[in-house]
């Protein structure tokens, strides 16, 4: 098989599979974004949620300079990332954003602290290797949560019923959790994951929705319960 160079590596990545998100609004607003980008200091880390979507719809990346990093906004582009390790490489992923100042540099070489090899700051065929012995202890059934709990709200549930890597998210927690439970809305969501299959629900407060049924059963308007649970897997 004839090896790649580099360059046309950066070219595919640059060119984009089908599903990678390319619209943005133009260089103008990646500057702005770079200058209010500070994720040491409020109001980024008070909630950086307004921000997050205020970069994903201005642009698909933006460069920042007092980090002196490349600012990546959009799920489709960070996992098309995550999956071409040999373009993007992980090896500073746990570099300091911020060097730390020399005294503290030399008490921490005076102790023996120093940056090691881990799964997350490796390359293949390391990173592979290590991976292949951790996916045995850290599988679904051996990591099952107890409860899977989906809150409820207005807007924001649905949007996130629009959300298909969200629902995918619940779909594969809730199909090893031992109790899946919503309050409101987020029975929806419980619903859209395909949670709520064979099971009766119930939810109050909202005209119009109705409960699901078990099998053979009769499905009848949502009343009397402010909370969806039920029993999951074993």
């Amino acid at each position: 098989m004839a090896e790649v160079s580099n360059e046309a590596l950066q070219q595919q990545a640059i060119d984009r599979p089908d599903g990678v998100e390319r619209n943005g609004t133009g260089p103008t607003e990646a500057q702005a974004l770079a200058g209010q980008f500070d994720p040491f200091h409020d109001p980024y880390l008070a909630d950086p949620y307004p921000f997050f979507a205020q970069a994903r719809a201005a642009t698909p990346v933006f460069y920042s300079p007092d980090l002196d990093h490349w600012i990546v906004t959009r799920y489709h582009d960070i996992r098309h990332i995550f999956q071409t390790p040999r373009v993007f490489s992980a090896a500073n992923t746990l570099t300091p954003l911020q060097l730390i100042c020399p005294a503290a540099g030399h008490l921490l070489d005076a102790g023996g602290f120093r940056p090691t090899p881990t799964l997350t700051n490796i390359d293949p065929p390391w990173h592979s290797r290590l991976r292949r012995l951790a996916n045995v202890a850290f599988t679904l059934r051996r990591v099952a949560p107890d409860v899977l709990f989906v809150p409820g709200g207005g807007r924001g549930a649905i949007e996130a019923l629009q959300d298909d890597e969200l629902l995918d998210a619940i779909a594969a927690i809730g199909v090893r959790a031992g109790w899946v439970t919503s309050v409101c809305t987020g029975a929806l969501l419980l619903g859209a994951a395909g949670l709520l299959k064979g099971y009766r629900s119930a939810v109050t407060g909202m005209r119009g929705i109705t409960s699901r049924s078990s099998p053979g059963s009769p499905t009848r308007p949502a009343t009397s319960s402010t909370a969806t649970a039920r029993a999951g897997a074993a």
